[in-house]
């Protein structure tokens, strides 16, 4: 199951997955990822075009349009780059989320009601999804509230939300028929142990 079936990703969002050693796990878990191509041409440095382009990452081109928009926008919002402006024009007329951590451009996509994801949800997402194991989630936790993204999130609090069991897990756990497979799997375990056992008393050391 794809985390993502689309997904845009911002400059900051690329190098936080770099950082946060989560790119393979990031990119082979998404459908399409796409970023602005002005990102590629005027950012890209930390990580490299080719590195990101090896997982996967496509360039969206802005028509003139949006260009004008985004430029209108810039222009509108002090603090904006160009490339913040035009990943936030592709969000608004694709309706794809956007993952950035940029302070400027998340004030705009509140005020605009335009679909963002924190890296936060995207590691909780990891987690419940078995992409990366509890505790390499717990470790990224600790560094996102420590260092990275510094007391801008409560990380515990992710971690009990993405830790928690679904309605459907509830559901199916407290059915007749999963404790019946369990019970039958725990009878399959006896067996083999008990198998092993009587086959290992029969070597004789000759």
């Amino acid at each position: 199951m794809s985390l993502f079936d689309q997904v845009l990703v911002d400059m900051n969002g690329l190098t936080y997955f770099l950082d946060l050693s989560l790119q393979e796990e990031f990119f082979g878990n998404v459908g399409k990822s796409f970023t602005l191509d002005l990102i590629k041409e005027i950012e890209m440095k930390r990580p490299s075009w080719d590195e990101v382009a090896g997982h996967g990452l496509e360039t969206m081109v802005l028509s003139d349009t949006q260009m004008s928009d985004a430029i209108s926008l810039m222009t509108k919002r002090k603090g904006l780059g160009i490339c913040d402006a035009g990943l936030l024009i592709l969000c608004r007329d694709t309706g794809l989320p956007l993952i950035t951590e940029d302070k400027k451009m998340i004030s705009e996509m509140e005020r605009e009601g335009w679909q963002r994801v924190p890296i936060p949800d995207v590691v909780g997402m990891m987690m419940k999804e078995g992409i990366i194991s509890h505790e390499k989630a717990c470790h990224i936790f600790d560094l996102l509230d420590s260092t990275i993204l510094k007391k801008r999130y409560d990380c515990s609090a992710y971690l009990e939300k993405y830790s928690e069991k679904s309605p459907e897990d509830v559901v199916l756990e407290e059915s007749p028929a999963y404790a019946e497979c369990l019970s039958m799997s725990s009878e399959r375990e006896e067996v083999v142990v008990m198998v092993r056992l009587e086959t290992s008393s029969e070597y004789s050391g000759v």
